[in-house]
Parts: C-alpha cells; sequence; structure tokens
C-alpha cells in the first residue's frame, strides 16, 4: 500500500483546490474595469491554470499597460474577496494526509504568486502537509512550469526520476516532461483529456481516488 514516488509535487488551482469561482469573479472585475464585459463561461475558464498576464493578452490583445493594469485590478479582488471563493476538492486532504503517513515528500509547484498559495495553503489548514512550496513572484510570470519544479525537486532533495507531478493543464505535463520526470494528468479539473494526452501525462486520473490509485495502488482496496 506504500506509495511509488519519493515525493509528489502537485498543482494547485484546478488539482488542490476548485477555484473557479473566485478566479472567474476576479477577470470578470478587472475587466469591466477596461469597459469589457466577459460572459462567455469557456473564455472566463481559460483563465485557471496559465499565468494571468499571458491570458489577458492572449484573449483580448491589450498593449502592455492594459495588462498591467488588468492583472493589478484582478489581484486588488483576489487578495481581499477572491482567494476564499475557493474549495478544497473532494478527497484531497485525507489523500495528502495518507502520503505525509507514508513519509513522501510533498510540494506544491504553482505559476500563482507564492504569496496567494501561500494564504489559500493556511485558510485550508493544509500549509504543514507540504515540504516546499514554490510559487511566482508578483510579476509577469511565465507560463513555462519547468523553473518552479526543478526548484522544488532541490528542495526537497529529490532526483526527478523518484517524483511525480500532478496537475490539470498541459504547462504541468510539458513542465514535468522538461525536467525527466513523470506526470499525473487528473481529469476533475480543469484541462481535458485531450489537452494533458497531448501535452505527454505520463497517466491520467478521473477522480482523487482514482489518482490515489495511481501513487499507491491499490490502496483503495
Amino acid at each position: 500500500m506504500s506509495c511509488r514516488y519519493q515525493a509528489v509535487l502537485f498543482d494547485l488551482d484546478g488539482t488542490i483546490t476548485d477555484s473557479q469561482e473566485g478566479i472567474i469573479k476576479c477577470v470578470q472585475f478587472a475587466l469591466q474595469s477596461l469597459g469589457i464585459e466577459e460572459t462567455d463561461g469557456a473564455r472566463l475558464k481559460s483563465f485557471i491554470g496559465p499565468p494571468l498576464w499571458d491570458t489577458f493578452q492572449l484573449l483580448y490583445h491589450l498593449s502592455d499597460e492594459q495588462t498591467d493594469e488588468a492583472v493589478e485590478k484582478y489581484r486588488e479582488r483576489f487578495r481581499v474577496t477572491g482567494i476564499y471563493e475557493n474549495r478544497l476538492y473532494d478527497g484531497i486532504k485525507p489523500l495528502l494526509e495518507r502520503l505525509k503517513g507514508q513519509g513522501v515528500k510533498l510540494a506544491v509547484a504553482s505559476t500563482k504568486p507564492l504569496v496567494f498559495v501561500e494564504e489559500v495553503l493556511r485558510y485550508f489548514d493544509i500549509a504543514g502537509l507540504f515540504d516546499a512550496v514554490c510559487g511566482t513572484a508578483l510579476d509577469k510570470a511565465h507560463s513555462d512550469k519547468s523553473p518552479l519544479i526543478r526548484e522544488a525537486l532541490m528542495k526537497l532533495d529529490v532526483p526527478a526520476s523518484g517524483a511525480v507531478m500532478v496537475g490539470d493543464r498541459r504547462y504541468d505535463m510539458e513542465g514535468a516532461r522538461s525536467v525527466g520526470m513523470p506526470s499525473i494528468g487528473v481529469l476533475y479539473g480543469y484541462g481535458s483529456q485531450d489537452e494533458l494526452s497531448a501535452a505527454g501525462a505520463t497517466q491520467l486520473a478521473p477522480s482523487v481516488a482514482g489518482l490515489e490509485e495511481l501513487l499507491c495502488p491499490h490502496a483503495s482496496r
């Protein structure tokens, strides 16, 4: 019933927490400040996972100045309200506790600003379960996740071959592949099976229970 990995790295949004409500409302707030009313659910959901700066520019073709303004407006609402419009996925905290109890090293690797990652983990009382927490600075984050994954591996003192990256978007799978480690794409998050498979996911988990089975075979039997 032991875990097959020395360490497990987790993405945050769409993997540990269902943050859709807060992110979407903050995106709409930011766009309204620029005179843009957005109600398309698919476009709004595309903000969950990638760096904000990149997505605002990609979808709305904003200037650098407008993008900076949009990100600042997003964070204005997020740091007070949006960060708490969030919930843990059912079963994820018990899974983290079981892994920790088996001596598995745990980390978070997220392109969300580190200050927000740490607050979310504190809010849900799971910060103490992680041996390393890696996020970005409050500036123009890049979508390449490999530096964060390398940072987490260094802090955990575990080789890439002994760890696995768990996430719900292509950035997680691509980052893991670039550092030579396996990955598990979770289908309960915001990325599709096609997206995760095309990005090179080693395995796919349909649910939190399915994720546990991949990490610790026969654990639920």
